[in-house]
Parts: C-alpha cells; structure tokens; sequence
C-alpha cells in the first residue's frame, strides 16, 4: 500500500522534534557516559563525533560538562564562547561559564560573566546570590552586600543570605541593621544555631555581655558543640558579669581548644585576681606574655608588673615598666620607674632621673602623679644636697 504524498509532507512538517531527536542519536552513547562519570570514555567520544554533530547546544552542554570534570579549564573556555556565540542569551551556558571560572578562582573572569548574566536577568535572585559569593572572595565586602541586598528584596526567605547580610552589618559595624535582621529573622526560626551564632557574635562585639551568657545558654540547648569560639565568648563575657565559676570553666575548656591561648591566659588571670587567688592570677599573667604574639603584649606585661608593685617585688616589676614603655613610651611608665627605683634603692639617682622625665613627658598625666613626682624631686634633692655638704 502506498502512503499518500501529501500524508508524508504533512508528517514531516509535523514533527521536527523526531528529525532534532535523530540528529543527536550520536550524543547519547556522551550522555551515558557523563551519567556513569566515565568522563575519559565520554571524552573519546566527543573527539569522535563528526564535525557536523559539533555545533549544537546539546554538543556544547555535554561537551563543556565533560571538559569540567576532566579538569580541562581552556578546553571548556572554548566551549562555552562557542555556546555563547550560538546563543548569547542562554542562561545556562553563561551560569555553567562563570561557575568554572569562580571553581578555578578566575575571580575577575566570573565577575565579567556573572555581570553578564544579571543583564540578561536581574530578577533573579540566585544570580545576585552567587554574586555576592563571588565577591566576597574578591575580597569586596561592599559590593557583596549590595549584591545580597538585592538577592534578599528579591527573596526574602533565603535564611542564608540573611545570614550573609547580618555578618557583613557586623564587619561594617552597622549593629542596627544587624540586629534588627537577627530579631526578625529568629522570630521565624528561633531554633536556628546559625542565627543563634550570629546573634551571641553581635552582643558581644557591642560589649553587651548579658546578652550573651543569654545567646550562649541558648545554643547550648540546641546542643550546639562546644567550639572555641562560644567558650571564648561565653568565658570572656562571664568575667564581665561577675560570674567567675563559668569564667574560669569556659576559658579553661577554651585553652584546650586552641593553639593561640594568649587572651584566654590573661583573662583568667583577671578572673583569679578578682578571686584573691593572687597566685594563680600571676602565673596566668606569665603565660600570657610567654604565648603572646599580638599588639597586646604590653597589655599583659603591665598587669603583672603593676601586681608586683603592689606586692612590693619592685625589682621584678621594673623590668616589665621599661618593656612597656620600649612598646608605647606611655610617659606613665617613667612615673611607675620612678617609684619602683625610689621604692627599692637607697641611692635615688635612678629614681630623680624617671621623676624628672616624667615631669617633661607627661604633661597630660594625672595631676596627682605629677604633684606627687614633684615633691620626690624636692625631697630628693635635699637629701643630696645635704649629703654633698
């Protein structure tokens, strides 16, 4: 029986789809093997393929896919401009383009194609997402927040970015912002340890110490892990509070969670003082300056070297004054040299000479310092003048 020759024309102009589908029957063997990650065999295969069946968007999708996976970053490159200029306006191949680039830290590049493919759609708010992790990897904190600002107008719900937007308030010292975020945001998901986090981070930055302990109780309900980070905080802001017992339990367990223990050492010592466990609060203070590495160093010299004056150990303490003072030349120092020296040795030579230089540098000490300094000079130079006769 013979088929019409008009059936036949209106079946072929009927169906594209079926000669689309027979066209690519050569990339199904590629897809087979992209679907059983053997990406090698799936490689052999695109080599393989006529020139004609390497033009279409289907080729440029399996091949830039395998080239990926293979690690092939200049291949891929080709791939997508070949895909691009098919179809400038594929989404897909621009996104697949900007995700390499940002994979293999390209940062700039990603850049140039995200920005592309927010022209072709600025509503969407994935786009503006990975546009703000893009460029808080460029280390560009202000242009991450804009781009998260819109990401959020244009879909508020995304907890993450929410917590994206609350950390750069915090890094930009917008605590308003933050905090109304954070109150907003824990009203619908109060369980949430990633909001709790971030709100124990911003009571604490703000010095606000209850609110922490409270933040910090918190989480622990929500059987958040004992981090190094929480101690720290939980500790630090127990001092401040009076409550020493969970001072010194959580700095202690903090110390065994880092290798940069300096701060932690010094509030405890601070914590041992307020105990009168003087003893325990000196060897914190030792250790302290023993593992110091940061700017604060004098900070923890001067504690102790002031602890020791008070104890009368003037000649340990007078070490620690001129280290500080090496640091700073905080003219207060040449006030608490002087006392050391008139304090601890008969001859006063030593002690005249901070008194005198106290009295030039520090012009803007506390009177009573300066009265006091004064009167020793006075006094001193008597007793010279008497001995000289």
């Amino acid at each position: 029986m013979k088929i019409p020759y008009l059936l036949v024309f209106i079946f072929l102009i009927q169906s594209p789809g079926l000669w689309a589908q027979e066209g690519q029957e050569s990339l199904k063997p590629i897809e087979e093997a992209l679907a059983s990650y053997q990406y090698q065999k799936a490689f052999s295969l695109l080599n393989a393929l006529p020139v004609e069946d390497q033009k279409s968007e289907a080729y440029y999708a399996l091949a830039s896919s395998t080239y990926r996976a293979l690690g092939y970053s200049n291949e891929a490159r080709s791939i997508y401009q070949a895909w691009t200029d098919l179809d400038s306006t594929s989404l897909e191949a621009w996104l697949q383009w900007a995700q390499m680039e940002n994979q293999v830290q390209e940062y700039d590049e990603a850049f140039r194609i995200y920005s592309k493919l927010l022209s072709l759609d600025s509503t969407n708010a994935y786009f503006h997402k990975l546009m703000g992790q893009l460029q808080l990897k460029r280390e560009n904190p202000v242009g991450a927040l804009g781009s998260f600002i819109d990401a959020a107008q244009l879909n508020p719900k995304d907890s993450w970015i929410q917590a994206q937007l609350i950390n750069l308030y915090l890094e930009f010292q917008f605590y308003a912002q933050a905090d109304s975020l954070l109150e907003l945001n824990l009203q619908s998901e109060p369980d949430s340890k990633l909001l709790r986090q971030l709100a124990l981070r911003s009571a604490f930055i703000q010095k606000q110490y209850p609110e922490v302990l409270m933040e910090s109780a918190a989480l622990f309900q929500l059987d958040a892990d004992s981090t190094y980070s929480l101690m720290r905080m939980q500790g630090i802001a127990a001092y401040h509070n009076g409550n020493y017992a969970l001072a010194d339990s959580s700095l202690q367990r903090a110390v065994q969670l880092t290798q940069d223990p300096e701060t932690l050492y010094f509030y405890l010592a601070l914590s041992k003082f307020a105990q009168d466990a003087n003893a325990a609060g000196e060897a914190y203070l030792r250790a302290a300056i023993k593992a110091g590495i940061s700017k604060a160093i004098p900070v923890y010299e001067l504690n102790l070297a002031l602890y020791l004056d008070e104890e009368k150990r003037y000649t340990e303490a007078i070490p620690l004054y001129k280290s500080v003072y090496e640091a700073n030349e905080s003219p207060l120092m040449l006030y608490y040299l002087a006392r050391a020296y008139d304090e601890q040795y008969k001859s006063k030579t030593t002690a005249l000479s901070y008194y005198e230089q106290f009295l030039e540098k520090g012009q803007e000490e506390p009177f009573q310092y300066l009265a006091y300094s004064r009167e020793r000079i006075s006094e001193i130079k008597k007793v010279q003048h008497f001995q000289a006769e």
